[in-house]
């Protein structure tokens, strides 16, 4: 019956075309259309389905169908040309359909939005607590997949102008962290089965977000270009004026979802590593999909260079560095406590390589510069490289001192007095005074002669904190 009514509104609208303004007419035949098809298709809908969930998937649906309509409308609006001034059906159908596809995409991010939200909400509530066993306890919304990626079909082929390039982007985020959160549980399991699902969480995110920042300067520069040339061959004199950087919303875009997978990384770095070989290449995997984040990030300095936008490029290398080289420590070894000052001994050498190649790097930038001013990518990037160079070895000095005092903090059960793992202990800080006194002579930096005073001071008390068990036997 509802349907019925439904489809008499549409008649109704399409008797009235010749009396209403066509535009009008249109719109009420499309709304009756949409809202009998979105009735005859939510009639068998399963009821123990989430209400978000059947909100996201019919709203994506419709601006799905009206994306098509629109896209075609068009098309045949530009064969006729439009020559003689005046709008025609297919140009008034273009426009209704495009507000039926903003009205419904809008529709289906902010329901994908808020169950996402929901749902990260509550897996994060579960894995803060260790007593927790459910995830969705109390939130009965599990998300879908396929709402997302009907909202990313539907997106993907618009074209809304230079500014909202980045809402398909946004699109595929919702869709890759659906994703991500798929890989949890309902029902959480105890010991490692819960490091594992999470790190499967964490593995997927940062992978997906790799991609889509890659993706998204690729595609960028493309259109860049494409841009430029059109401009070289129609109007060359226009070239110099042509802007040629990336729409703020696309950089903003790549720029959140770098971050994100910083923490992730982080995170990652952090969690305990299950048995397998395929959670052993985890870390190696997110450490080269943080680096690729991080290259793409610096890819846009070419094209409009910006300081906040280049530091967040160079963390997210300097951590998917270090993460590099904690993926050489071996999983198993013992204790946990034992691994984890062998994870100091590795970020400790990682961090110091990083403070050597940051130095070495703003010392090559320098033939970048004009009379002591950059004029060049790479010269605005010195200030930077040497600030992340002395950044990074703050980090190195952090990390000799948790490995120098690991053993001595309570609760620590692994004594760590070991030949080897004393030699490794003074080799890596030799290692980190060398990495110290070649950028104080290279960079003529006051600030690094300090550095170089800490660092002696870390290799004799890490010799005289861990020549006590040795002074003893």
């Amino acid at each position: 019956m509802i349907t019925l009514a439904i489809l008499s509104a549409a008649v109704l609208g399409l008797l009235m075309i010749r009396v209403l303004p066509r535009g009008i007419s249109l719109a009420l035949i499309g709304a009756s259309l949409t809202a009998a098809v979105l009735h005859a298709v939510l009639t068998p809908w399963p009821r123990s389905e989430a209400l978000l969930n059947m909100i996201a998937g019919s709203a994506a649906g419709a601006a799905l169908s009206w994306g098509v309509i629109h896209a075609a409308a068009r098309k045949a609006d530009v064969r006729r040309g439009q020559g003689d001034g005046h709008a025609t059906s297919a140009s008034e159908l273009s426009v209704v359909a495009g507000y039926f596809l903003l009205g419904f995409g809008v529709c289906a991010g902010v329901a994908i939005c808020v169950g996402l939200a929901m749902r990260a909400v509550s897996v994060t509530a579960a894995l803060s607590s260790p007593a927790a066993t459910s995830v969705t306890a109390g939130v009965a919304f599990s998300p879908s997949l396929w709402p997302a990626l009907l909202l990313l079909a539907t997106l993907l082929p618009a074209r809304t102008g230079v500014t909202p390039r980045a809402i398909p982007l946004w699109a595929a985020a919702a869709a890759a962290l659906t994703w991500a959160l798929d890989a949890i549980p309902p029902v959480l399991p105890t010991g490692e089965a819960r490091y594992a699902c999470l790190l499967a969480a964490l593995a997927r995110w940062q992978i997906c977000a790799a991609l889509l920042v890659a993706a998204a300067t690729l595609l960028e520069g493309a259109a860049l270009r494409r841009r430029r040339w059109s401009l070289v061959r129609s109007t060359p004199w226009e070239l110099r004026s042509a802007s040629n950087s990336a729409s703020a919303g696309l950089r903003a875009g790549c720029c959140v979802l770098a971050l994100t997978s910083f923490l992730a990384l982080a995170a990652t770095m952090v969690l305990p590593v299950p048995e397998g070989w395929a959670y052993r290449a985890v870390l190696p995997a997110c450490a080269v999909c943080v680096i690729l984040c991080g290259l793409s990030l610096l890819t846009h300095l070419n094209r409009s260079f910006s300081v906040g936008l280049a530091e967040i490029g160079l963390a997210l290398v300097s951590l998917g560095c270090a993460a590099a080289f904690q993926s050489i420590v071996p999983a198993r070894v013992g204790s946990p406590s034992a691994r984890y000052a062998m994870v100091f001994n590795a970020l400790m050498t990682g961090f110091a390589f990083l403070t050597w190649l940051w130095g070495w790097l703003a010392g090559v930038w320098m033939q970048q510069l004009r009379d002591r001013e950059a004029w060049t990518t790479a010269g605005r990037m010195i200030p930077l490289a040497r600030r992340f160079s002395f950044a990074c070895a703050c980090v190195t000095l952090l990390c000799g001192g948790l490995l120098a005092l690991w053993p001595r903090f309570s609760g620590v059960a692994s004594a760590d007095d070991t030949l080897g793992r004393f030699a490794a202990g003074v080799g890596v800080n030799f290692f980190a005074l060398l990495v110290f006194v070649g950028c104080a002579r290279r960079g003529r930096r006051p600030v690094f002669h300090l550095v170089v005073v800490l660092g002696i001071m870390s290799l004799l008390g890490f010799v005289a904190v861990r020549m006590l068990p040795f002074s003893g036997r």
